[in-house]
């Protein structure tokens, strides 16, 4: 940043000597060079030096029309410094101003990030909310399996009826009633299953818009907040270069200024001495160096802003926005107890558990992320949400968790058993291969692993694809059934580290992505 030059008139005298006894050529006589401009600190310095030279000649009483005429000369200068400091000063309070409203304007250029946020937590609960209707219709079309349950159970059903003539009457009325009643069965099941059917397929339309209403404001949102996030990183670091260029050029302004006042001041000790046909003492000069000017009036006030706040992290069902990287969703965590067993529904269906549970939290819970969200890798965390974890990429994606867990035995070799053993904590007494490694596994005697690995207890001989006959005695992973154990929802189950050791639950986090 660099400082305007004052005016010509006020470079032009600097350049010559003041009331030079006996010399011809005085201030006045003296030709302007337009040309010559100096840079405002040097030119106070001159003009200061000037002053000096004045009073030297006035007390040594050398041509004292030639010091009046040069004093005369200085001040006018002077008069057009001081003006051309406060141009300054002004224009760069100006560069100020529009460099912080150009950081300002980040946040305006991009909508109301405010409104932006309470618009989406609507929708979002909205969607949600939608969703979990959604889910208690799913309940209510089980009318329709009723009703294929009457149907099956009255095909080709015959009636029996006696060759009596006194009791055949009865036996056909009989048969009559049983149709009659299964006819209105009939009815009101068929009714109560096109109504549920109607009502979930009319939910499913409303959910689908919901979601898109959501998801759309979702990217716009984001989209929308890192770019003002962006925008202020990068005004804000024009802002503090100009705010540190600003404040040098202040440092320099105001020495100048007091540079100007000093001059002002020995120009009037000067003239006085001149009117009055004496001497400035030293004094006098002294006290005009140290009796500095005030520059109080030379400042700017710098603007400081708001802290941006940083822009919300997604949340677990939250979309992939396209231009961001791909976020881990968590989709399930167990607390290690049965209720997240092999054989628990939980994995299979599209119901809800504890969806409000905070990630943080140990515990039992299953995210709207499980139904929606793409699995192309896994990340599974024991005992912490977010440290200890074991990471995997699938065989091939899978649409979602809910189709992941729901397709059967995946066979899947290309994890590694150290890895996954780190996370849980222990290892198996006899390091024997995996037996029938992968999601859904299903091992001889009765052990299961929604993914994981079956093996036999560490006392026996391994077992695997080679073993015949096949003895498996344990699960280990997530989602587990065991022979002679209670089910597990992380870690492993009885006989997994040895003979002795009974199944042991972990607090666990699945992630996908």
């Amino acid at each position: 940043m660099t400082m305007k030059p004052t005016s010509i008139a006020l470079w032009a005298t600097l350049l010559i000597p003041a009331c030079a006894e006996g010399d011809a050529t005085s201030l006045l006589q003296k030709p302007m060079r337009q040309s010559q401009r100096l840079h405002t600190q040097k030119g106070g310095v001159h003009l200061l030096e000037t002053a000096h030279t004045i009073i030297s000649k006035v007390n040594a009483g050398n041509d004292p029309n030639g010091c009046s005429a040069a004093s005369d000369a200085a001040r006018t200068a002077l008069e057009e410094a001081l003006p051309a400091i406060h141009e300054q000063l002004t224009h760069l309070s100006n560069q100020v101003q529009i460099a912080a409203q150009v950081v300002e304007n980040c946040a305006s250029e991009r909508g109301d990030l405010a409104q932006q946020g309470i618009d989406l937590q609507e929708l979002r609960a909205n969607h949600q909310t939608c969703r979990l209707t959604e889910n208690g219709l799913e309940d209510a079309v089980e009318v329709c399996q009723q009703y294929t349950e009457l149907r099956n159970s009255l095909q080709n059903r015959c009636f029996s009826f006696p060759n009596d003539e006194s009791g055949f009457p009865e036996a056909v009325q009989q048969g009559r009633d049983a149709l009659d009643v299964a006819f209105n069965q009939a009815v009101l099941l068929r009714e109560q299953c096109n109504a549920a059917r109607e009502a979930l397929a009319s939910q499913h339309t409303e959910c689908d818009s919901a979601q898109h209403q959501f998801e759309n404001l979702y990217c716009v949102s984001r989209s929308d907040c890192a770019g003002v996030q962006a925008c202020r990183v990068d005004t804000e670091a024009s802002f503090g270069q100009m705010v540190e260029e600003t404040q040098a050029a202040l440092e320099t302004l105001r020495g100048e200024y007091q540079v100007l006042k000093h001059v002002e001041c020995l120009l009037g000790h000067a003239d006085q001495a001149l009117e009055q046909s004496t001497i400035v003492s030293g004094d006098t000069v002294s006290a005009c160096s140290t009796d500095l000017a005030s520059t109080d009036e030379l400042t700017i006030d710098f603007p400081v802003f708001d802290a941006f706040s940083e822009c919300p992290q997604p949340q677990s069902g939250d979309p992939q926005c396209p231009g961001f990287e791909t976020q881990w969703q968590l989709v399930i965590k167990s607390n290690g107890d049965e209720l997240l067993g092999f054989n628990s529904e939980y994995w299979t269906n599209s119901v809800l558990l504890n969806e409000q549970s905070p990630v943080a939290e140990a515990g039992n819970a299953k995210y709207a992320a499980f139904n929606d969200a793409p699995v192309t890798q896994i990340r599974l965390c024991m005992d912490s949400p977010e440290d200890n974890c074991f990471e995997h990429t699938l065989p091939s994606p899978q649409t979602s968790a809910h189709s992941l867990f729901s397709a059967g035995y995946i066979e899947d070799r290309t994890f590694d058993k150290e890895d996954l053993l780190s996370v849980l904590g222990e290892s198996p007494q006899r390091d024997c291969p995996m037996d029938l490694p992968g999601f859904n596994t299903e091992c001889p005697q009765n052990n299961r692993a929604r993914f994981g690995f079956c093996n036999n207890v560490p006392d026996q001989p391994c077992s695997g694809r080679n073993a015949f006959p096949r003895d498996e005695d344990a699960a280990l992973g997530i989602g587990l059934k065991g022979q002679e154990s209670r089910a597990v929802g992380a870690g492993w189950t009885h006989f997994g580290i040895n003979r002795q050791r009974g199944a042991v639950g972990k607090n666990m986090w699945l992630w996908v992505k």
